[in-house]
């Protein structure tokens, strides 16, 4: 199971300014850019974005960061691999 760290930070608090003391997390449709912001320590995730049911936003259309192709999906999310 991914939990996000929980708090109180806004989604685009979460997305524009990194803050991750919120209820979301950040999840990149591009797997490239993902192995490059996870480094070679890093671990990659992946799911099927069909089978979460939970609330999630194509945060890339409005990020200021639009190249992350990023999914931000809210409350924690089961099934990652």
């Amino acid at each position: 199971m991914v939990k996000p760290w929980g708090g109180d930070a806004t989604l685009v608090e979460h997305v524009n300014f990194n803050n991750t003391k919120s209820e979301y997390t950040s999840w990149s449709l591009d797997i490239g850019r993902a192995r490059r912001f996870a480094g070679p320590e890093g671990t990659i995730l992946t799911v099927d974005l069909a089978d979460i049911p939970n609330q999630r936003f194509n945060s890339y259309e409005w990020s200021a960061f639009p190249r992350e192709m990023e999914v931000t999906i809210q409350g924690p999310i089961l099934g990652a691999r």
